[in-house]
Order: C-alpha cells, then structure tokens, then sequence
C-alpha cells in the first residue's frame, strides 16, 4: 500500500521548526506578512511560485517536489470546489423544479 503524503501546510511547518524559525520571522524572510504565512501553515491558501521558492531555498525543501505537491494539492481544492458548486446548483435547480412556487416554468412570488 502506498504511503500518504504529508500535506503541504505540515511540511512547512516542520521544516520551518526544524530549521528554527518563528512564523513571523520566516514570513519578514520570505517577505510576506505573518497573516499571510499562518495562512499557509493553516491550508487556507498556497504561496506564489516566487514565494513558494523562497520558502523552499530558507527551509532546504525540494522546490520541484514542493511545487508539485501544491499544485497537485491546489487541484484537488479545485476539483471538490467544483463538485460542490455543481451539486450546490444541481440542488438548487431540482427544488426549483420541484416547488410548488414554480408553476409552468415561471416562478411565483417567492
């Protein structure tokens, strides 16, 4: 059975750790605010590639490693975004379908 991944946020946080750093202080390093990094470190958004490399070089990471499990990452967020917008519209439009406010196509005062 193939091992699982770290996720990104958990490698960075070890290895800015590892590497002795404070968030606050790496993200002044890597010149983003410390919002922005504790961002990163949370999983609520992915660096920019300039950012992503200056993590990297800072905390001796792979960069094309790195980047490849964001973006691998930043695609799967993707592709449930979808779904979830899909099933959200899909369900939406079968209560429409389905009310009893819409009547012949038209909806009624709602």
């Amino acid at each position: 059975m193939p091992t699982k991944r770290k996720p990104f946020m958990q490698i960075l946080a070890e290895a800015r750790k590892q590497q002795g750093y404070q968030q606050n202080e790496l993200a002044k390093t890597v010149g983003i605010g410390p919002v922005q990094y504790n961002g990163l470190e949370k999983g609520k958004h992915y660096p920019s590639r300039k950012v992503l490399a200056l993590l990297c070089a800072h905390l001796e990471l792979n960069y094309f490693e790195t980047a490849k499990l964001v973006r691998e990452e930043k695609v799967k967020a993707y592709k449930a975004q979808v779904a979830a917008d899909y099933f959200l519209t899909d369900s939406l439009y079968q209560r429409l379908v389905t009310s009893d406010k819409v009547v012949n196509g038209v909806i009624r005062d709602m």
